[in-house]
């Protein structure tokens, strides 16, 4: 009996003992990885330059104001085919009128953007009835609550900008097609070529669309250039010009319901089939849009500090605005206006405004002058404008 309870002893104590020698003994030594140190930081587009004219393309961080950027290829990645879809993931900006083939408006911070006063094109006011073309917009600006002090009179909301495409550094050869499982397709090519002081950059594209919508067809043809010339003494000619011919047929909303007969529609549908289209008459014709817009400026440096230049803008937008227009309901027990019946009676309209000419002619002549006074850098401009829209 004590040799039994000996032996268990013995064992605990070896084992212990070799616990104590293995803690005892060090472990191999590993090779040390050299160590890297990180000292810059990501890109941020808040570091990059606004091209702005008021603020001499200072970086956007430093900006007076709130703005936004959706860049060439942010359009791209996001597949964004419209102003409407560009714009989605900004908080605070969002459509006020998209309907599938008709001419998109913009509302930012809940104010509704004039078509006209509040968007521009490199800096110059422009008309928002050309369709959206996202092949040459190198980017898209958008300036919050900004339309004021930049614009004059406009609606406070804000203002967008469309940055075209110029001649790149390098050069620039990109063929692309894109194909939807419901028949749209899309061809585009972008290119650009330098050669010693003379640029060029060309874009095209060619568009079937076959919408979610039920019989909505559309097409559309596009072709931009862009060229620049480097001149002497530190001077610079830059012209583009775009053109655009589009058609579709439009998707109309539906309005609310009258449900209880008292001639005012109050009450909201119930979720229906978003592939419905009204317009689908056998005299519906498409909405079409055939438009032309280019700009040109010269800038030439006239000492150290100070710089002249000139620019001017021409637009001419050509519109057929038809659709069987869905709205109000005389079969009801009182006549609807605007709405539908309860019962989804509806009247059509069959709509048509032909030859629509909308007209911008834009010039601006400027000096700028850039020069410090100690550690603190200075940028002065004075300008006059002339404007005029038919």
């Amino acid at each position: 009996m004590a040799s039994m309870t000996t032996f268990p002893c013995g064992l605990v104590l070896l084992a212990a003992a070799t616990a104590g020698t293995a803690q005892t003994q060090e472990p191999p030594r590993e090779a040390e990885l050299p160590r890297v140190t990180v000292t810059d930081r990501p890109p941020s587009r808040m570091a990059e330059p606004a091209p702005i004219a008021e603020f001499d393309d200072g970086p956007l961080g430093q900006l007076p104001m709130t703005v936004n950027v959706i860049t060439a290829r942010d359009l791209r990645e996001s597949g964004a085919r419209s102003l409407s879809s560009a714009v989605r993931g900004i908080a605070g900006v969002g459509d006020s009128y998209n309907t599938t083939g008709y001419i998109e408006t913009l509302q930012i911070r809940g104010l509704l953007l004039d078509n006209f006063l509040n968007y521009r094109r490199n800096g110059l006011p422009v008309s928002n009835y050309m369709p959206f073309a996202p092949e040459n917009k190198e980017s898209v600006q958008i300036l919050m609550g900004t339309a004021g002090f930049l614009a004059g009179t406009a609606s406070p909301g804000g203002m967008i900008d469309y940055v075209i495409k110029r001649p790149a550094a390098t050069s620039v050869r990109e063929v692309s097609a894109e194909i939807a499982d419901r028949g749209t397709w899309l061809l585009t090519a972008d290119l650009s070529e330098r050669t010693g002081a003379f640029g060029y950059r060309f874009n095209v594209a060619a568009e079937e669309r076959r919408p979610y919508a039920n019989d909505a067809p559309g097409d559309r043809l596009f072709a931009a250039g862009a060229f620049d010339l480097k001149l002497p003494r530190d001077g610079i000619l830059e012209f583009e010009v775009e053109w655009q011919r589009s058609r579709q047929i439009s998707v109309p909303g539906l309005g609310l319901l009258d449900t209880n007969g008292d001639g005012v529609a109050e009450t909201l549908p119930p979720p229906l089939d978003p592939r419905i289209n009204l317009n689908n008459q056998p005299w519906s014709l498409p909405f079409e849009s055939r438009a032309v817009t280019g700009t040109v400026r010269y800038e030439q440096a006239i000492s150290e500090v100070w710089r002249a230049g000139v620019r001017a803008l021409a637009q001419r937008i050509v519109t057929n605005d038809r659709i069987a227009f869905p709205d109000g309901c005389s079969t009801g027990p009182t006549y609807v206006y605007p709405g539908l019946c309860g019962n989804y009676d509806v009247d059509i309209y069959d709509f048509r405004s032909n030859d629509e000419r909308r007209s911008v002619r834009a010039t601006e002549a400027y000096a700028i002058a850039r020069f410090p006074t100690g550690p603190v850098s200075h940028r002065v401009q004075f300008g006059a404008r002339a404007l005029r829209s038919d």
